[in-house]
């Protein structure tokens, strides 16, 4: 490709993919709308625009896309930009039959979360190597909302870069926010040293 030819890296973005990732809100991800059994649903019954991570139905489409494009194109990573609704604890039945214990319920949610997000960076991975040779790059992008995402995902061992996506003209995040995150960064640096 063109951008390979001047040097460059060709990275891609699952944005909006099942509404899992930050993308432009204009454009809602088909997915959970044809298929609103895989949405996620609060504990309120309120479902969201969002597949749930534990929806296999979901996770069979969206894998069988990320490995479709890392064939046919001559990919060199995907960045996970900014997972959404990382707080809220979903109520749908599959998570139910999963973790019926209520008051675990949260606790398996960012389970389920993590291992999504580990079980999707070892499918990038394992799809064969990018066009120089080397294996493919991850890279995941924590949302300013949920920085704990930072060190719940820092031990995925096939994630290759974190990092965050500080939204600094955003209303809702203030200085002490951007500081913790910051600090956050230095103290993953400081281990993985």
């Amino acid at each position: 490709s063109l951008a390979h030819e001047m040097g460059l890296k060709l990275y891609v973005s699952l944005s909006r993919h099942g509404g899992i990732f930050n993308g432009p809100q204009l454009i809602p991800s088909w997915y959970p709308f044809r298929n609103p059994d895989t949405r996620l649903v609060d504990q309120h019954g309120h479902s969201y625009d969002q597949c749930c991570v534990n929806q296999e139905s979901f996770r069979n489409w969206l894998f069988r896309e990320v490995h479709r494009y890392l064939s046919n194109y001559p990919i060199d990573g995907v960045l996970l930009d900014e997972p959404q609704n990382t707080f809220i604890t979903c109520f749908c039945s599959t998570c139910h039959a999963l973790c019926p214990d209520i008051m675990d319920r949260r606790r398996f949610h960012r389970q389920s979360i993590v291992s999504f997000l580990s079980d999707l960076c070892a499918l990038i991975k394992h799809s064969g190597p990018a066009s120089n040779g080397q294996p493919r790059k991850t890279m995941l992008l924590a949302p300013m909302n949920d920085l704990r995402l930072l060190d719940d995902c820092a031990g995925i061992p096939t994630l290759d870069s974190i990092g965050l996506a500080p939204t600094w003209q955003h209303p809702r995040v203030d200085l002490e926010q951007i500081q913790q995150a910051l600090y956050c960064l230095q103290e993953l640096a400081q281990l993985s040293t």
